[in-house]
């Protein structure tokens, strides 16, 4: 069995089996890297001293990579393998990429295939055609991999194993609940009556705050402004409670080797 599995669940919610081992349906297989890493960029300014600069802000734009895939006929005939694969790994519609490692756990990221349907150098349709390989460009717009979910409750110490900032959700319902974080000390929720509320403590997110994943405007003009509490920094812990609600974090890695 490899070291990590390597599966793709499409559109339809089709599992495929990219490497030995993994979960899914056979007949796709990935012939090397995935290659999918966050492309950072740092932005300096010059230093007073006029030697060396100071690093300011950085930014992840979207990963991307070809990936080199064979197409076989194991149990399914190669045409149905091939039709199947690319009417569920599309341009427009995500899938889902998941690696799990057997002692370290699963990172996901979803995935558009960013090009037209590939033109091998052999038809699919070939009478007696056992296989054939192609290379297909593939974009994650999420810009990194997650890991799995920990959930908190009350006072706890939040464990950032990735190697990028992150900051938790806050689910809540009815009133009462409160949420305390290093920066913004202690923030009252506003009464999401029967409704499930979650909160993106995520600055870059503008403290949304959804029902359902839907927008609620009333509870986030309900915060009574925008919330910034400090990142979880990678590998480090922080200290955070969460009074009547749930905090789930994610951790963020730039590399599906660096978790």
């Amino acid at each position: 069995m490899d070291l990590l599995q390597v599966s793709l669940t499409d559109r339809w919610g089709i599992e495929w089996a990219l490497t030995r081992g993994a979960p899914g349906q056979p007949g796709v297989y990935l012939m090397g890297p995935v290659g999918l890493a966050s492309p950072i960029q740092v932005t300096a300014r010059a230093t007073t001293s006029q030697v060396g600069v100071t690093p300011v802000s950085w930014k992840a734009d979207q990963m991307e990579a070809t990936w080199k895939l064979g197409f076989r006929a194991d149990s399914t005939p190669l045409l149905e393998v091939w039709s199947l694969f690319l009417r569920g790994v599309t341009p427009l519609v995500e899938s889902t990429l998941r690696v799990t490692h057997p002692s370290r756990g699963t990172l996901t990221c979803p995935i558009v295939r960013t090009s037209e349907d590939p033109a091998p150098d052999k038809s699919p349709a070939t009478p007696g055609l056992p296989s054939l390989t192609v290379d297909i460009p593939v974009t994650s717009y999420q810009g990194c991999w997650h890991g799995e979910t920990s959930n908190y409750q009350g006072a706890s110490t939040l464990g950032n194993s990735g190697d990028l900032p992150s900051w938790p959700v806050v689910q809540w319902s009815g009133a009462g609940a409160s949420v305390t974080a290093p920066g913004i000390g202690r923030v009252m929720l506003p009464d999401a009556g029967g409704r499930t509320a979650v909160l993106n403590t995520d600055p870059a997110m503008a403290s949304q705050v959804t029902v359902d994943g839907v927008d609620a405007p009333d509870l986030w003009r309900g915060m009574r402004g925008r919330l910034f509490p400090l990142p979880i920094e990678p590998h480090s812990t922080a200290k955070w409670s969460f009074d009547r609600c749930v905090g789930r974090l994610v951790s963020r890695h730039s590399h599906m080797w660096r978790w």
